[in-house]
C-alpha cells in the first residue's frame, strides 16, 4: 500500500527542524533520547521500520522510526526521528534513504513508494534484523552502526546537509538549525502513533 506522500512543506529560518509530538491523540510527550540516553538504543535488534510515523489526523508528517526488540531492561518500543519527512534527512551506507522524486535524477533513493509511480525497496534488507552496535549522537549529527549479519550499515543523519536530496517544492538546500539537537530530535516511543 503507498502511503501518502509528506508534502514539502519545510520550516522558515529560526522555527526549526524538529517536530513535537505526543504519545497517542492527546497522550503524553514521548522521552527524547537526551532523556532516556544513548544506551536505550545500542546492541537492540530492529525488527520493522517505517518512514511514514506520526499522524495529524488526516496525513502525517512522515517520522523514520526503528521498531526495537524487547530486551530484559524494555518493552519492544520505536525509536523515531521526529523531523518532516524524515527519511529524507537519512543516509544509509551514503545513499539517500528516501527523495521527493524530482530529485531521482540526481540519485536514486533505497526507497520510492509514491503513488502513481514505480516503487522499490532497497532499505529493508538493511534495516529489519540488524542491531544496533554503536550510536554517536551530537547536537548537529546522527551516526549509527548498525550490523546486519556479516554487512556493517552506517544510518546517518549528517552535519554536512548538502549530502541530502533538497527540499521537493522549493528545490532548496536542508539546513540544521543551530539552536537544535539530535538528541532532542530522536525520541523512545511504545507505539507508531505519533500525534503532532
Amino acid at each position: 500500500m503507498a502511503r501518502l506522500s509528506v508534502d514539502d512543506r519545510h520550516p522558515t529560518e529560526g522555527k526549526g527542524n524538529i517536530v513535537r509530538a505526543v504519545v497517542g491523540e492527546g497522550g503524553t510527550v514521548p522521552a527524547t533520547l537526551r532523556q532516556a540516553g544513548v544506551g536505550r538504543v545500542i546492541g537492540r535488534r530492529v525488527i520493522e521500520w517505517s518512514d511514514s510515523l506520526g499522524t495529524y489526523g488526516m496525513g502525517g508528517p512522515g517520522f523514520f522510526g526503528l521498531y526495537l526488540a524487547e530486551t530484559e531492561a524494555y518493552s519492544a518500543e520505536w525509536f523515531a526521528l521526529t523531523l518532516w519527512g524524515a527519511g529524507e534527512w537519512l543516509l544509509l551506507d551514503g545513499r539517500w534513504a528516501h527523495a521527493n522524486p524530482n530529485q531521482y535524477d540526481v540519485q536514486r533513493p533505497l526507497r520510492s513508494d509514491y503513488a502513481g509511480m514505480e516503487g522499490w525497496d532497497e532499505i529493508s534488507g538493511m534495516l529489519v534484523g540488524a542491531i544496533v552496535r554503536d550510536a554517536a549522537i551530537r547536537d548537529n549529527a546522527s551516526v549509527m552502526t548498525l550490523e546486519q549479519g556479516e554487512h556493517t550499515h552506517i544510518l546517518e543523519v549528517p552535519e554536512d546537509t548538502s549530502r541530502l536530496p533538497r527540499y521537493g517544492g522549493s528545490l532548496e538546500q536542508r539546513v540544521w538549525h543551530s539552536h537544535e539537537s539530535h538528541l532532542d530530535a530522536w525520541v523512545i516511543s511504545p507505539t507508531a502513533e505519533l500525534w503532532v
